[in-house]
């Protein structure tokens, strides 16, 4: 009964949570919408100008800030606005060195990167650079992507400097004229994708590297993507990493039966990824699961 009811004082504390910053948002909204858009921006220009993310400074910290500098004013609307707003780089955390604390620590961007953050910038440099990672590719793609309004003008004017493809559907693709282009039976050997990766990110369509009906597989709820592994290229299941006493055992999930060859690359490749995750470990194994999900 003990053991109940902590889950259950701990499952209201986080519903608790979820409540005050949805409370936060929504007071931010009210201050937007009854037109004291000048007062928030006042303070995000003021605490970038006076540095107070720099050195890094946690969330419960930077609220204590914002009380001194502006009383009276709802702390989290303001806490919003800045985090919305302000570009803002999380530092790295020895408490979650490949995750995320529960109290992480933001700075400045511009403190991070040394150098001023222009306030505009036109998106050629960025579709130029979007497609060396992901191209060839769709305007539609970068959009996506980027969540930047219609780039087809931006297109047009860098038509000199790219080449035009089609894909087996007839779809105008664009790409660099020296990017790497594998032929369609060039090998793909097994890789391992973190959570969120840009890869599943990249396209409106994401058919080129996933299947549509495993879509729904790797969420593990609507904000949170599981870790997933490629063979063939394509998106064939998901990974988490466990801990068995001494062993750090990762533990592979395939959407489908595995061939043998596919099952032995993936093994090898998923000790060396669970000796990166967990170094420290006396061990490290990787589990396939027999029965696909």
């Amino acid at each position: 009964m003990e053991w109940q009811y902590s889950e259950w004082d701990q499952t209201l504390q986080n519903l608790l949570k979820s409540f005050q910053d949805l409370m936060g948002l929504f007071n931010y909204l009210l201050l937007m919408a009854a037109g004291d858009v000048d007062r928030v921006f006042k303070w995000m220009k003021y605490l970038q100008e006076r540095g107070s993310l720099d050195p890094g400074v946690d969330l419960d910290e930077f609220r204590r800030q914002l009380e001194e500098l502006a009383p009276g004013v709802d702390v989290r609307a303001l806490a919003y606005g800045v985090r919305t707003h302000v570009p803002l780089v999380q530092e790295p955390s020895a408490r979650a060195a490949w995750g995320y604390p529960g109290n992480p620590r933001f700075v400045t961007a511009e403190a991070w990167l040394g150098q001023p953050i222009p306030e505009t910038l036109p998106p050629h440099d960025l579709i130029l650079r979007y497609l060396a990672a992901f191209g060839p590719a769709r305007a539609v793609d970068v959009q996506a992507w980027a969540g930047l309004p219609p780039l087809r003008a931006a297109f047009d004017e860098l038509r000199g400097d790219l080449i035009e493809l089609r894909d087996e559907r007839g779809n105008r693709l664009v790409d660099l004229p020296d990017a790497p282009r594998p032929a369609a039976d060039a090998p793909a050997p097994p890789r391992f994708l973190p959570e969120f990766d840009n890869l599943l990110l990249a396209w409106k369509d994401r058919s080129r590297v996933i299947a549509d009906e495993h879509r729904p597989r790797i969420m593990a709820s609507p904000v949170l993507m599981r870790p997933t592994f490629l063979v063939d290229g394509f998106v064939a299941g998901t990974w988490k990493l466990e801990r068995d006493g001494p062993t750090a055992r990762l533990r592979v999930e395939p959407f489908a039966a595995l061939s043998a060859h596919a099952g032995e690359a993936l093994a090898t490749e998923g000790r060396r990824l669970a000796a990166f995750l967990a170094p420290e470990a006396g061990g490290h194994d990787v589990s396939i699961d027999e029965s696909p999900v």
